[in-house]
């Protein structure tokens, strides 16, 4: 794993010129998923694993907040129906996962982005990790990884939680409904997920062989995080768009349903 710093939005996106440019030249066949995080001491954990506990536990646990989920999604949740997804055995499952990560559901996904620029926004926007050094992350994912739309049906008709693979999901977004949440925020966040069999989940990515060769950690030191998002709010870039309609009574819920035991 290669690690860089970098203290400037030009430096970074030159960083990134470089990583398409390698893979147009040498015709690899790889696609850049971006990940950002306000302090550098995280790991790259999905949110159900960064509380310690044993492999079975992790496993009921993402279970019964699932089945909660489940039911409660029923209710006037600002959930899509999905019809694409849905023709597939496991397609309503997950239809409800990918949307329950983007409320804040616990699960084994890990937000990816295909959009640098909103994996930067993630990284410098958070004040309550002003004083502390961010992490931008590039992964290099192999094409044989990625679930794209034409081969989504070697996803959907899998069980989420009875994988034995690690996947990208890459897929396109849908049109929303009316009163539709999650998919908005997945939309104007150009969101991805990455997915692992649960006992790979449970270990930080970039402590993960299979992942190394294909990633890279941008550190960006606390004192330019400022400049850095203000560079980004003027090209338009802002975390009031990129989260769309913050809804209390929502995220009450679904601290609701994290907290099954």
């Amino acid at each position: 794993m290669k690690i860089l710093e970098c203290r400037s939005y030009e430096e970074i996106n030159t960083i990134i010129q470089n990583i398409e440019l390698e893979r147009y030249q040498k015709s690899q066949i790889f696609n850049e998923f971006y990940r950002g995080q306000p302090n550098n001491h995280y790991k790259l954990l999905p949110n159900l694993f960064r509380q310690s506990d044993t492999i079975d536990n992790f496993s009921l646990k993402e279970k019964r907040v699932f089945e909660a989920f489940s039911k409660l999604a029923k209710t006037d949740m600002g959930l899509q129906s999905n019809p694409e997804f849905e023709k597939y055995l496991y397609g309503l499952k997950w239809s409800l996962l990918t949307q329950g990560q983007h409320l804040g559901l616990l699960t084994r996904l890990l937000d990816w982005t295909i959009n640098w620029e909103i994996a930067l926004l993630f990284a410098v926007f958070d004040q309550n990790h002003i004083k502390e050094d961010a992490q931008l992350w590039i992964l290099k994912c192999p094409s044989q990884h990625q679930i794209n739309d034409s081969d989504k049906s070697v996803l959907l008709e899998q069980d989420p939680f009875k994988i034995n693979n690690w996947y990208l999901i890459n897929l396109p977004f849908f049109q929303w409904e009316p009163n539709d949440l999650a998919e908005r925020r997945r939309f104007r966040q150009y969101g991805r997920f990455l997915i692992q069999p649960i006992e790979n989940a449970v270990f930080p990515i970039e402590n993960q062989m299979s992942f190394s060769d294909n990633l890279l950690k941008i550190v960006i030191p606390a004192a330019y995080k400022m400049m850095i998002l203000k560079d980004l709010n003027d090209r338009d870039v802002t975390i009031d768009w990129a989260y769309y309609r913050k809804n209390e009574e929502i995220d009450n819920r679904i601290i609701g349903v994290n907290m099954e035991q």
